[in-house]
């Protein structure tokens, strides 16, 4: 079993280009955008995002 190593909201943050935290938040609410793990500070699966970007990305809707 490989352990993947999470990434922070900020290096999300860096990876799709965008400034504020509040852009993640609505992602999630409106854009299908991965729960972060229940860490804290948030961490994110870069698995997840990368599907995310995969599944189209902000051109999701949320379901």
């Amino acid at each position: 079993m490989q352990i993947e190593q999470l990434v922070t909201e900020k290096e999300v943050m860096s990876l799709l280009h965008i400034r504020s935290r509040y852009t993640i938040w609505k992602y999630r609410k409106e854009r299908n955008f991965p729960q972060p793990v229940r860490t804290h500070p948030s961490q994110f699966r870069p698995s997840d995002i990368q599907a995310w970007i995969d599944n189209g990305g902000v051109n999701q809707k949320a379901s």
